[in-house]
């Protein structure tokens, strides 16, 4: 008695091939392994119709089919991005055709007429394995490549990415003669919330106007965490006045949050600055305009958004 890598639940298998005969011989062949439950398509039309309907756990392939070969199955799968393990199996093939099918994303290969109830639950339990060492690894892939990229407090992207993101926009920006605006704002009196309630508070802070953020910012738009508690996006294809009013609307959905730590409750203020790239000539100009306006917000009062005009620099 055999069975499939998970024993504690049914293992969807999909057979795709147009022989009556074939079919009853794998039907025949996993009689024995227990947790299968088998369904057929009888070419890639009705498999990929099949696959878009339902889940498998994994197909079983035959080479030729009369819309194509198990290449051309393989081959539509890929480009509608279904990611399941395939064992073809099929009464033609040399070793070149395996290395081939192989090569082209299939898992395993099965002779027709070598076909046996132990090879088959081998070849099944093999490929899923693989798929779910595969799916693993792309999980992996992906936590690391966010690692690189976003700040793990606020979820927005890291000083680093932001910086790269930033000089990107703007050299777009000059390209096309398009404007774009940078905004850098600091939340005021920020040190307070962490003397007073504790780090943890601060950290909450950080969080929860990360999330309001990065529900505000545009599709287009980039959001960052810049540095302890500043935060700064990029608004590629807008003029100052959109900005000013987006960025208005969100100090005043900061200003009128109530955030609520443990017994505690309290209100953070936050201050905006905001400059153009048709005021600067460099990516340094740019975010030292922006640092300016900021830094006049914080001066006249806090808790307010200014935009840079080049008669406010500083000689």
């Amino acid at each position: 008695e055999f069975s499939i890598t998970d024993p504690g639940q049914k293992t969807r298998i999909l057979l795709v091939d147009d022989s009556d005969d074939a079919f009853e011989i794998i039907k025949e062949t996993l009689r024995d392994i227990n947790f299968t439950d088998l369904s057929r398509a009888v070419n890639i039309k009705e498999a990929l119709a099949v696959l878009k309907q339902d889940k498998f756990d994994l197909i079983l392939l035959d080479h030729f089919l009369d819309d194509g070969t198990g290449f051309d199955f393989l081959a539509s799968i890929a480009k509608e991005g279904i990611e399941i393990p395939v064992v073809v199996v099929t009464a033609f093939g040399d070793e070149m055709l395996v290395s081939q099918m192989i090569q082209s994303g299939a898992y395993d290969y099965l002779p027709k007429n070598k076909l046996s109830t132990e090879s088959l639950s081998r070849a099944i339990n093999n490929a899923i394995d693989k798929a779910r060492l595969k799916a693993e690894a792309k999980k992996a892939q992906a936590r690391m490549a966010e690692m690189s990229t976003i700040d793990e407090l606020t979820k927005l992207a890291n000083r680093r990415y932001f910086m790269e993101a930033l000089e990107g926009e703007l050299e777009r920006a000059r390209r096309y003669k398009n404007e774009m605006m940078l905004v850098i704002m600091d939340l005021d009196h920020f040190k307070e919330v962490n003397d007073t309630y504790g780090h943890l508070a601060g950290d909450m802070v950080l969080s929860e106007i990360g999330k309001e953020l990065k529900e505000h910012v545009r599709y287009n738009d980039l959001a960052s965490r810049y540095g302890g508690e500043e935060l700064a996006v990029i608004l590629p294809n807008t003029n100052q006045d959109s900005a000013c009013i987006a960025y208005e609307r969100f100090r005043k959905m900061v200003e009128e949050r109530l955030f609520i730590h443990g017994s505690s409750q309290f209100n953070i203020r936050v201050s905006i600055g905001i400059a153009s790239s048709n005021d600067s000539n460099s990516l340094n100009d740019l975010i030292a305009h922006a640092d300016l306006a900021l830094y006049k917000a914080k001066e006249t009062g806090r808790n307010k958004v200014v935009t840079y005009t080049p008669e406010e620099k500083k000689t």
